[in-house]
């Protein structure tokens, strides 16, 4: 047993004989806030709720065997003086403190619209990406790994769908706008709920149009919520592509509710469409093939591995931009994968051993798309396609190494 089923034992379970909670405070089915290394109790601020918290985790030590570090737990008074928290954090034996404080790394007590609320969250993510960032980036040139660093993939492409030639990353500020519009739904479908009717006193809806969820210059968290339409205007889109209603307000629907559900993600994959509205051209993304192979086709469709020609453009230094091979054209991604003679070779070999005629390719989406289009079974498209994702990238590792 965890500590907040010895909590729900003696603070939310119901009996038959009349008894009084230990703890006095919110009753719900299941902790809101918990982790396995930090934890919250919340509860009304008197020296009894104090004294049974600190003998509920004494009971829970001797029980289960795991016991609190009372040093390194903090007691904080809301709306209550300093001096008074300093008394009762005594029984506990822990350190008084205040708001604001950090839980799970956010600054608890801050307005988190404002970026600065933010800055440790990017800042620790920041140092965690630093190792990552030089193993995957490129270096050329002199220098330090900072400057030297090649970006070969614009992070545009990197958040677009699958579907349009991305690699389907998505975007963070999509999935924030397809979260806070799923808000739109629970209030419009749980009108006689007790907070949306909360919403409805503060904000007084009436006479208004339906996608004005709160009042003008208003400041909060649901007034984030209401300028989600600024984001869909700013996407081309209307809230009336998200939620509609054809009968005045009585009943709600939207094309992203599935099952009675709304689904975020199938709202968010509509909303990184909408921002990427140019296709860049189908790619099949080979679930039997290993991702870093796929993920270096990928690239080398759109020319965005490190050729001499590309190099050159980058600035970087190199010998000379003609293929070291056939000495007779630069050394470009097509080139080096396709019409090389030493490439074109190869495929021909690899093609003639699954029974196919030698083909003349000059650019890369060649080779791609006669794999995908080649015969009628879809299982026998597939291992083509793995047979030349395979032999691409073999390709390219012989005349790297």
């Amino acid at each position: 047993m965890d500590i907040y089923g010895c909590l729900r034992l003696t603070c939310l379970r119901r009996v038959s004989t009349p008894c009084v909670s230990l703890l006095k405070g919110l009753t719900i089915p299941k902790p809101a806030v918990s982790n396995r290394d930090d934890s919250l109790f919340i509860g009304d601020w008197s020296l009894k709720n104090i004294t049974n918290l600190a003998r509920i985790l004494r009971c829970f030590h001797v029980v289960s065997g795991l016991k609190f570090n009372f040093i390194k737990l903090k007691v904080f008074g809301i709306g209550v003086d300093q001096l008074e928290v300093c008394r009762l954090a005594a029984p506990l034996g822990c350190a008084p403190s205040s708001l604001p404080f950090f839980y799970l790394g956010v600054l608890i007590e801050e307005n988190m619209n404002r970026k600065k609320a933010w800055k440790p969250i990017v800042d620790k993510c920041r140092s965690k990406l630093s190792i990552w960032k030089a193993k995957s980036s490129y270096g050329g040139g002199g220098g330090g790994a900072e400057k030297a660093a090649v970006h070969w993939v614009s992070w545009d492409r990197l958040k677009a769908p699958k579907d349009v030639g991305g690699a389907g990353l998505g975007s963070l500020r999509n999935l924030n706008l397809a979260l806070l519009a799923k808000w739109w739904w629970k209030y419009k479908t749980s009108p006689q709920s007790f907070w949306a009717r909360i919403i409805r006193g503060i904000h007084n809806h009436s006479n208004r149009p339906w996608y004005c969820f709160s009042k003008r210059n208003s400041s909060g968290v649901w007034s984030g919520i209401d300028r989600v339409k600024n984001g869909l205007w700013k996407l081309h889109m209307e809230a009336t592509d998200i939620l509609y209603s054809n009968d005045g307000g009585n009943t709600w629907r939207s094309e992203f509710v599935v099952d009675g559900v709304f689904n975020v993600a199938k709202l968010r994959c509509r909303l990184d469409k909408a921002s990427h509205p140019i296709s860049d051209g189908d790619f099949w993304w080979l679930n039997s093939a290993p991702k870093k192979v796929v993920s270096f086709i990928w690239r080398a469709k759109q020319g965005r591995i490190p050729s001499a020609k590309a190099l050159q453009r980058r600035n970087i230094p190199v010998s000379s931009i003609i293929c070291d091979w056939c000495r007779n054209n630069e050394e470009t991604v097509n080139h080096i994968l396709t019409s090389c003679s030493l490439a074109r070779d190869i495929i021909n070999m690899v093609f003639n051993w699954c029974g196919l005629p030698a083909i003349q390719f000059t650019e890369v989406n060649e080779v791609l798309a006669f794999a995908q289009n080649w015969g009628h079974c879809p299982k026998k498209k597939e291992l083509l396609s793995c047979v030349v994702y395979g032999t691409l990238l073999s390709l390219w590792k012989d005349r790297n190494d």
